[in-house]
């Protein structure tokens, strides 16, 4: 960061002194708290806290940038200041869209102090800064010679000078660190769970491979000599209705045992080279006939994408399932949209996700706005036969057949929710 002009009057140092030495007491307990709960908004809010009840002021923001350099709100104290924005800034979801990125793009962008106040002067745009805010101090937090984040400290009744820019800098050098340790040490922690998630989702796929070939070899004995006898009967014998109903019960069992090895993955692909948008407009008749009338299918399609390898039938397959699955969270209608586009998977995106592969992807997103996934449940959707639906509506095999589809065919899948939220299932090919 650039020096800063500060006060050479004595007095003035000593009272800054003290003050940063407060901060600095604050900030510690919040990193010793922090080790014991490990949670990494509830430090960033310990954080903010210890920073505007010292320097008295009526809130502000703390935010870190994702993956792909966008801000993320990570916690937000408020008073006043935020009356009149719409959407409000200090609810997380208002920023999936970007929201407000203007504002806290000029931290990334200037990499320096900003100090403003409406009476005297904005070093900006001022429409970028909300109505009730008269003044504020905002400082980009940076670990490595990077921006990773910054905060915003807003309406303070006296104002802040150039010596609260110096106080700031030893503030951002000290944060910066801690937001990183903590971040890192979530991604650890993340990365961890989804490896053993991945062990187990293997380990249950060995298990339903098993169970279902050896179900297979019963059904292919028990249908066919149903079959068998049901031929040999007059169409108009006794038993020949029982008959017919063990053969479609034993078509059903023949179709679960599919879908477990859809799972398993040890179902026998025919893969392709195909233009993955156009198959989307194809099939997309056939997917609107899926929802109801209530839900809005809308499709957004990025264009010119490379070409993907994969079965097209298990293609369509995974895209009915992902519909219908969006379709009955949904039960008082929604917009459901499918998009496209590109990805790589660098070193970061494989250290936090494991079991995908470095490499150039194309993806398909279905995003719904229904009821979203519990953060308990998020772990589970995609073992076989859990479900949330009510009984006798599911079997629990959709996002199961889905799973195992999408492995088998070398891509990844992901899934975002939040509950009332809606949901997004993203598949990488």
């Amino acid at each position: 960061m650039p020096a800063v002009v500060i006060s050479e009057n004595p007095a003035t140092e000593i009272s800054r002194t003290g003050v940063e030495r407060v901060l600095l007491d604050a900030l510690s307990r919040a990193v010793l708290k922090y080790l014991r709960h490990g949670d990494l908004e509830e430090f960033a809010r310990d954080l903010l806290r210890a920073v505007c009840e010292e320097l008295q002021t009526d809130g502000g923001l703390i935010f870190d940038l994702d993956q792909e350099g966008h801000p993320r709100l990570l916690s937000a104290l408020a008073q006043t200041w935020q009356q009149g924005m719409n959407p409000d800034p200090c609810l997380a979801q208002n920023w999936l869209e970007g929201y407000p990125a203007p504002l806290f793009d000029l931290l990334a962008t200037r990499g320096e102090v900003l100090l403003f106040d409406r009476q005297t002067s904005v070093p900006f745009d001022p429409d970028l800064v909300p109505p009730a805010v008269e003044n504020g101090i905002g400082f980009p937090l940076e670990h490595d010679s990077q921006t990773i984040g910054g905060v915003f400290l807003l309406n303070r009744p006296e104002g802040f000078t150039p010596d609260d820019c110096r106080t700031c800098e030893m503030l951002a050098g000290t944060i910066g660190l801690a937001i990183a340790n903590a971040r890192e040490r979530h991604n650890r922690e993340q990365a961890e769970l989804e490896l053993r998630q991945a062990q187990k989702m293997e380990a249950l796929g060995q298990l339903a491979a098993g169970v279902a070939h050896d179900f297979n070899n019963m059904l292919t004995v028990i249908n066919g000599y149903t079959a068998m006898t049901a031929q040999a009967l007059d169409a108009n014998h006794p038993m020949r209705e029982g008959l017919d109903i063990a053969l479609e019960a034993g078509k059903r069992a023949a179709d679960l045992a599919r879908q477990l090895l859809a799972f398993s993955r040890r179902q026998m692909l025919h893969p392709v080279v195909l233009d993955l948008e156009s198959h989307l407009e194809r099939v997309q008749k056939l997917l609107r006939r899926l929802v109801r009338e209530d839900i809005r299918f809308e499709i957004e399609l990025a264009g010119n994408l490379p070409y993907v390898k994969v079965d097209p039938g298990q293609l369509e397959q995974v895209l009915m399932n992902l519909v219908i699955n969006a379709r009955d969270a949904m039960s008082e209608g929604g917009t459901l949209k499918l998009t496209t586009g590109q990805a790589h998977f660098d070193r970061i995106f494989l250290k936090t996700h494991p079991g995908s592969r470095p490499g150039d992807y194309v993806w398909f997103r279905l995003s719904d706005t229904g009821t979203g996934i519990a953060p308990e449940n998020l772990a589970r959707i995609f073992q076989p036969f859990f479900t949330t639906k009510e009984q006798g509506k599911g079997t629990g095999l959709g996002l199961a057949t889905v799973y195992g589809i999408v492995k088998q065919s070398g891509g990844y899948i992901t899934v975002d929710s939040q509950p009332g939220s809606g949901t997004s299932f993203t598949v990488y090919l």
